[in-house]
This record gives structure tokens, C-alpha cells and sequence, in this order.
């Protein structure tokens, strides 16, 4: 199967938004891909497309049954407990609450400074008693418009809770488990963040580190967005890479041995995975960069469009609901694009900075179809931004935001100067742009 899996993956991809959608394009699509597996690869390969499409379909349809809703919109009074971090934004509290095994997407009206203050003891897993109003999520009220209410589908929710009383005194953290552990610790890390930091490097540091965006003003979020650039707050392929890097070379560095070290990574991954959010770059990045520790570990080469290939195929097969999540459809859009032009056009380009245009321009290129089709716009200035901004972060504000947390866990007087730059370079970014 080397170098074949990623006709299975498309095949896969393609089933289901035959089965999901009723798309004749997606099966005129699929019958080609399959006429044409037949007449150029192996039968194997178009065996295993075929049962792990049907697989596929099977997982989704099942999922479909199973996602309904077992709560009724005249329950007044729920316990429960918050199965993701609470934010606050201005005067309103939004967290997931889990009630009987199903989540529904809570929210609460704080009323005063005092109670804010006092609610953001909240943490994540504590089991609480609520009392709300069960209601139904919008649907979109126009035409390709966001639709909240897919939306949450596919996240297995169906109801928003308008909170009428929070009582904190009510609520209680139960006996942790290991997951539940890591979810507590990342929590942990984001409020330290935020009440030992001033922003914006604290939200900056949230995202880059945690995963978290909340943390970021929502006009830096429009403007990273209105210029493409908001694939930098979030943890990608990029960010584990160099992370595993880096702990690599320290591993080798203090005197573990190359195989002790990979192993050591192996098990680290899925745990930064978990304290990272688990999102579904996250995931791919981590399974990715897994795949080919093991790969070294084992000596024996695994080919990148294999390696994202069968991270493809493990996430759809794991939760089919990732194809419809935008972030997952941009993830793997550019980095197949990067992957499969690493060996074509990027040979081409011999000097730094022509590699660095090129790689920019098959990114956007790649991911210009999704960007119409679900924002309806592109910034003409992307690409030349991108230019600056990818290797902005990557190179300096991923590292200092990283050396920042490390140094003043252990030297905190000394970390100051170093939040003074990473202050001042992220001002510089904003001001830029704002001038463009």
C-alpha cells in the first residue's frame, strides 16, 4: 500500500459527501476515482478504498442515529458537569455543560464586577447546579449563510442553556481521571497566563502555547482574518514540529540516547495534544509527527503523503463529523498541497526567499476554494503578508512565548525583559496592520 493511501482517503472523503450531502458531483467524483484506481493501481488498493468508504459511510450513518437529544425543553433545573473551560466576554459566561451524558451549550449574564470576579474560580469538570432554559440553536436565516445550528450538530449538541442561576458555592470538582487531569492542568496554564501576563502577549501566548484564542481581542481576531493570517493562532503542523524539535535536540543534548529519546517523545505527543485543545490541526499535526518518530524508531521510511494520508483516514474513521469542521478542511487542503508540491515545484525555487513565495502561494492557492466557499472573500494581500508573518512566528514570537512561560515558572524577574519584546513586537503587528 506504500504511496497508495491517499486514494483511499479521497475515496473516503468522497463517500461521505455522497452519503451526508447527496452530492452527483461528489459521486460522479467517486466512480472516477475508483474507474481510475482500477485501471492504475494495485487490487488492493481498490479493495481498501472500497471497504473503508462503506466503513466510513457506516460510522456516519450510525453517528446520525445516535446524535438525538435525550433532554426536554421543560426541565427547569440541571446538575451536571463543565466539560470545557468557561469564558467570559464582557458581561456573558459561555461553557459546555454536560447533563445526562449529552452537551448543551451553556451561557449566563454576569451581573456585576464582584460576581465576574467570582465566577472565574470556574473550572473546567467541577459538577454544578444550574437553573435555566432549555433552547433550540438559530438555523441560518439566509441562504449559505453560518448555520449555529449545524454547527453544534456536529459536535453532538442540540440545546443552548440560558442560565437564570450559577451558584458556585454549588459546585464541586469530582475524582479526576488522567484525561480529565490534562484538561485541568491546561486550564490551570491559561489562567496563569492571563493573571500573570498583560496583553496582548498573554492572548497571544494562550493561542500559541494552549490552543486557546479566547484570550485575544476580537479586533486583532478580524484583522489576522480579514488578512489570512489567522491560521498563525492556531496550533498547526508548524508549531509541533518545531516543538518536537526542540525538546529532540534538549533530550540529545543532556545525554538520552536517540531511541530513548524518540520513545520519550511518543509519549509526550499525545499528552501536549490533550493540553493543547486536541483541535483537529492539533490532532493531525501530533499524529503526523508520531508517524514518523516511529518511522526513525523502526527505520523504515514512511512517505509524508502516507503519513497524512492515514491521519486522514484515522480521524474520519475515529469521528466522521471532523469533514465538516472548517478548520479540519483547511488543515489538510494545505498541507496535501504542500506535501504533494514538495517534490514538483518546490525543486524549483533554490534560494531561501523563493522558496518561502512559493511555499506562501501553493498555501494560498490551495486553501482560496474553502475561503470563497464558506467566507466569501480573500485579501489580495495575503500572500505578501504571509511572506512576513509566517516566518515572523514560527522563527521568533513561537519560541519567546515558549522561552517566556519556561523562564518565569523558573526565574520570574528575569522574564519580564523578555515580555517586554514579545509586547512590543506583537504592538509592531498590530500596527502594520492597521497602516494596511
Amino acid at each position: 500500500m506504500k504511496g497508495y493511501y491517499i486514494y483511499c482517503a479521497f475515496s473516503m472523503m468522497l463517500a461521505l459527501y455522497v452519503y451526508d450531502n447527496h452530492s452527483a458531483v461528489s459521486l460522479f467524483l467517486l466512480i472516477v476515482l475508483f474507474i481510475f484506481q482500477w485501471l492504475q493501481c494495485p487490487r488492493k488498493v481498490v479493495i481498501a478504498s472500497a471497504l473503508l468508504s462503506v466503513l466510513c459511510v457506516y460510522l456516519l450513518a450510525e453517528a446520525n442515529n445516535h446524535n438525538k437529544t435525550v433532554l426536554l425543553a421543560e426541565s427547569s433545573t440541571f446538575i451536571g458537569e463543565i466539560s470545557s473551560v468557561p469564558h467570559s466576554d464582557g458581561d456573558k459566561l459561555t461553557f459546555k455543560f454536560t447533563v445526562q451524558n449529552e452537551e448543551v451549550m451553556a451561557f449566563y449574564k454576569l451581573k456585576t464586577l464582584e460576581e465576574k470576579q467570582q465566577l472565574e474560580k470556574l473550572t473546567i469538570h467541577q459538577v454544578c447546579q444550574l437553573a435555566g432554559q432549555l433552547t433550540s440553536p438559530s438555523a441560518a436565516r439566509n441562504l449559505h449563510a453560518f448555520d449555529y445550528q449545524q454547527y453544534l450538530y456536529h459536535q453532538s449538541i442540540h440545546w443552548q442553556l440560558n442560565v437564570k442561576r450559577l451558584d458556585l458555592a454549588k459546585c464541586q470538582l469530582p475524582t479526576l481521571t488522567p484525561l480529565t487531569y490534562l484538561t485541568f492542568i491546561r486550564q490551570k496554564g491559561i489562567n496563569y497566563i492571563q493573571q500573570n501576563m498583560s496583553d496582548p502577549g498573554a492572548g497571544f501566548m494562550q493561542a500559541l502555547i494552549y490552543g486557546e484564542r479566547t484570550g485575544i481581542e476580537e479586533e486583532s481576531i478580524k484583522r489576522y482574518q480579514q488578512f489570512g493570517l489567522i491560521h498563525l493562532l492556531a496550533i498547526s503542523g508548524l508549531h509541533v514540529g518545531l516543538l518536537t524539535a526542540m525538546c529532540f535536540y534538549l533530550l540529545i543534548r543532556i545525554g538520552i540516547t536517540r531511541e530513548r529519546a524518540i520513545t520519550l517523545l511518543l509519549l509526550l505527543l499525545p499528552v501536549y495534544m490533550v493540553l493543547a485543545g486536541g483541535s483537529a490541526s492539533v490532532v493531525r499535526a501530533v499524529f503526523m509527527s508520531m508517524l514518523m518518530l516511529i518511522s526513525i524508531k523502526i527505520q523504515r521510511k514512511i512517505l509524508l503523503v502516507d503519513s497524512i494520508s492515514l491521519a486522514f483516514m484515522s480521524m474520519l474513521l475515529f469521528k466522521p463529523y471532523y469533514l465538516f469542521d472548517v478548520g479540519f478542511q483547511l488543515s489538510f487542503a494545505v498541507s496535501f498541497a504542500l506535501i504533494l508540491s514538495s517534490q514538483t515545484i518546490l525543486p524549483r525555487f533554490h534560494s531561501s526567499f523563493s522558496q518561502l513565495m512559493a511555499v506562501s502561494a501553493i498555501a494560498q492557492v490551495s486553501s482560496l476554494p474553502l475561503l470563497l466557499y464558506y467566507f466569501y472573500g480573500v485579501s489580495l494581500l495575503s500572500l505578501p503578508l504571509n511572506m512576513v508573518f509566517v516566518p515572523l512566528f514560527s522563527l521568533v514570537v513561537l519560541p519567546l512565548c515558549l522561552l517566556i512561560l519556561f523562564v518565569r515558572i523558573i526565574l520570574p524577574g528575569v522574564s519580564e525583559l523578555l515580555e517586554q519584546i514579545l509586547h512590543v513586537l506583537l504592538l509592531a503587528c498590530e500596527k502594520l496592520l492597521d497602516f494596511f
